[in-house]
């Protein structure tokens, strides 16, 4: 997680970043993939990371493009692991 952390600060366009789904959750198990939820200031710009490597199964998602469902779900389960303007504090 510190390398996708790196990874927010150097990208700028990232505003918070949220951890959901299995990886947070008793159901995890070492075929669980990340699952990320992004929240960017400019939501044409793309989030590219280098952590990880190409080992790891890393599903990232935006929050401009998820559904009320899901947005509730990471409302509710996620953990906040950066935030840029301290939102979620």
């Amino acid at each position: 997680m510190q390398e996708f952390q790196r990874d927010f600060r150097e990208d700028g366009n990232i505003k918070a970043a949220i951890v959901f789904g299995s990886g947070v959750e008793f159901r995890c198990n070492s075929y669980s993939d990340l699952d990320l939820c992004i929240e960017r200031y400019d939501v044409g710009k793309a989030f590219h990371y280098q952590a990880g490597g190409h080992d790891e199964a890393v599903d990232v998602l935006y929050a401009d493009q998820i559904g009320e469902r899901l947005r509730r779900e990471i409302a509710e389960k996620g953990i906040v692991v950066y935030d840029q303007e301290g939102c979620y504090v």
